[in-house]
């Protein structure tokens, strides 16, 4: 039996620091690899467990989201 996903939303690089944690302001500092429509995907070395809500900020040159 084959479990082949198909991807809804085209990925696309996009390099930016982020800052994350379950905190506001969050404590950890790393990059979003890719984004899409669906979702971004950031590189980290802390694993939350599903559900956790986390706080993001997105700094590019311009601004921060």
């Amino acid at each position: 039996m084959s479990y082949e996903r198909t991807r809804i939303s085209k990925r696309v690089p996009f390099r930016y620091t982020v800052f994350y944690g379950p905190t506001n302001p969050p404590e950890h500092t790393s990059f979003v690899t890719d984004i899409s429509e669906t979702g971004i995907c950031i590189k980290t070395n802390t694993v939350y467990k599903p559900g956790t809500k986390l706080y993001l900020v997105i700094e590019t040159p311009t601004k921060s989201y």
